[in-house]
């Protein structure tokens, strides 16, 4: 799916205020679990505009490395998709 740099912007601005609900604007590390499409680039966005900074995670590794990381960054949300 293509979309233009206007578009990308309105989602990931619109991503980024939901996401300052569990930020509260602090400078926290937001992991992020995405398959490499535009969502992900649209997740990373959102999340710098939150005033945060992502941890991408690897969707083939094993949940005890996912469970790790989250508690490393020591995470209160995860950004991810349907897939």
């Amino acid at each position: 799916a293509s979309m233009t740099y206007g578009q990308l912007d309105q989602l990931s601005s619109r991503l980024a205020i939901d996401l300052l609900q569990f930020t509260h604007g602090r400078q926290v590390i937001v992991p992020i679990l995405f398959a490499p499409k535009p969502t992900m680039i649209i997740a990373m966005l959102s999340v710098i505009k939150a005033g945060a900074a992502y941890c991408p995670l690897d969707m083939g590794a094993p949940p005890s490395r996912l469970e790790y990381m989250m508690n490393a960054v020591n995470a209160s949300v995860l950004l991810t998709d349907d897939d």
